[in-house]
């Protein structure tokens, strides 16, 4: 099983990312790279596997938390990380 990349990990890539995006279009005098961005689509996907992987293969999470509770903790993570990227502060960064 290959590790996952953690959502502040994930944060930091997409920072890097809009970075690159915006070194590029100003290397070609294209002052589009709020444009490029503003329009992208934005894929942020959880599924099961995000649980199962988790929960059941870290004896200390199911020692230490119920189902319930580590699924409240894994909805709480996915908000703190939807509103962060869409943020006005977060989106004033790439502008």
């Amino acid at each position: 099983m290959k590790s996952a990349i953690s959502l502040p990990q994930q944060l930091e890539h997409y920072k890097d990312y809009i970075s690159r995006i915006q070194e590029i279009a100003t290397s070609n005098n294209n002052s589009n790279a709020s444009a490029i961005i503003s329009n992208g689509i934005y894929i942020v996907s959880a599924g099961s596997s995000d649980f199962i992987q988790n929960y059941y293969i870290n004896p200390l999470l199911y020692r230490d938390q119920s189902p319930d509770e580590f699924s409240d903790l894994l909805i709480l993570s996915y908000s703190s990380f939807i509103q962060v990227i869409f943020s006005p502060f977060f989106v004033c960064l790439f502008k």
